[in-house]
């Protein structure tokens, strides 16, 4: 009997330690994340097979660094931008600008809660150059291998077939170009529904600037039962010679390298891996043509400080305390 008066408290005590470590569990960490994203200036030189890679995809739910709308938006996901002052690899961005064999890409960081993949908002980063009008990416290229690859086209009239195949290249290259339609264009109930942070990628559609940047792609910082860091980049660079197409067999694509006659095309040298991270450990992801410098530092959130009526002040100094009112 003795023993079961000694485990009902031992049973009691272990309980509540549970209960206070699930609730540990279940207040959101924050996280201060860092990068450094720069090109390899003295990588391959030999010739080699450059399969191509498509650009990675903006999604709905994503941060735009580029953008103030966005970032404003994803304030209410508490998603904050930090000051490049405290920034924290200031030195090593200047070993990349000072190396003759790098050039740096972008240096960002931004404070976000550890939330696991399906809820995590991705970080959309760009920098490098800006390639002009003249320039075309692979992904159009890539675009349209899929398509005429697509088992929409009825075999019994050849004639037809080429026909609907122009038709529908000329269209998919002409809604590339098109800009996104602005708030002002979309239906009022449509419009009204759209959260303020698609609202912000919409309006910001028309302000950005036309081209392609040399740098481009998501970050994506989860948290689950370890830090992860999943990146998807790609480095654009133009090809030296317009290669003979995978899909000479067909007239449209000679007619579509035809009229890229006056134009570059850029392949995209893909950096795109997925890593266990340690915090406050710097980690280094690359690739022959692109790498990444990464830092993840726990954050504390600062404790609100209520703060009383300055005529209540003598009511929370205990009778016979030597501590005086603050001045």
């Amino acid at each position: 009997m003795k023993i079961k008066h000694y485990l009902i408290p031992l049973t009691i005590a272990s309980l509540l330690t549970t209960a206070i470590q699930a609730a540990d569990e279940d207040e959101t960490r924050f996280y201060d994340v860092e990068v450094i994203i720069f090109k390899n200036d003295k990588g391959p030189k030999s010739e080699e097979t450059i399969l191509p890679v498509s650009s990675p995809r903006f999604d709905d739910e994503i941060l735009d660094l580029s953008s103030p709308l966005s970032i404003e938006a994803a304030r209410q996901k508490l998603f904050e931008i930090i000051p490049t002052e405290e920034l924290r690899l200031n030195e090593q961005v200047i070993s990349i600008v000072k190396s003759d064999r790098y050039s740096l890409l972008a240096h960002a960081g931004w404070r976000q809660p550890g939330l696991e993949k399906e809820a995590v908002m991705p970080i959309w980063i760009k920098g490098g150059r800006m390639y002009g009008d003249e320039y075309t990416s692979i992904d159009n290229q890539i675009d349209l291998d899929a398509m005429l690859k697509a088992d929409i086209f009825s075999p019994e009239d050849p004639a037809d077939q080429t026909e609907a195949m122009l038709a529908e290249a000329d269209q998919a290259l002409s809604e590339q170009a098109s800009p996104e339609p602005t708030t002002s264009e979309l239906p009022a109930a449509e419009s009204t529904e759209l959260d303020p942070l698609s609202v912000a990628q919409i309006e910001n559609a028309d302000t950005e600037s036309p081209g392609l940047y040399e740098f481009e792609g998501k970050i994506t910082i989860t948290l689950a039962r370890y830090l992860h860091t999943s990146a998807d980049l790609v480095l654009r660079k133009p090809r030296l010679s317009i290669e003979e197409p995978a899909l000479d067999e067909i007239e449209v694509n000679q007619l579509s390298v035809e009229s890229q006659s006056d134009t570059r095309i850029l392949n995209n040298h893909s950096l795109k891996e997925s890593r266990r991270m340690r915090s406050n450990t710097l980690h280094y992801l690359d690739s022959p043509e692109l790498s990444m410098l990464v830092l993840i530092t726990p954050y504390e959130v600062p404790e609100e400080i209520e703060t009383s009526d300055p005529g209540s002040v003598d009511e929370v100094i205990e009778p016979g305390s030597n501590s005086e009112p603050p001045q």
